[in-house]
């Protein structure tokens, strides 16, 4: 029991780190998207 309670916690503090302002980051992407192609792959790589 404690592992899997060990394992959801982590999980639940990647995807929030991941997910904390979405939809911010979605509206920034498609901002950069429409001024330069180029930077928005630069930007995604980055962030892999």
């Amino acid at each position: 029991m404690s592992r899997r309670i060990e394992q959801s916690s982590s999980l639940e503090t990647e995807s929030g780190r991941l997910g904390d302002k979405p939809i911010s980051v979605i509206i920034f992407i498609l901002l950069i998207r429409e001024r330069s192609g180029g930077i928005v792959a630069i930007f995604m790589h980055t962030f892999e």
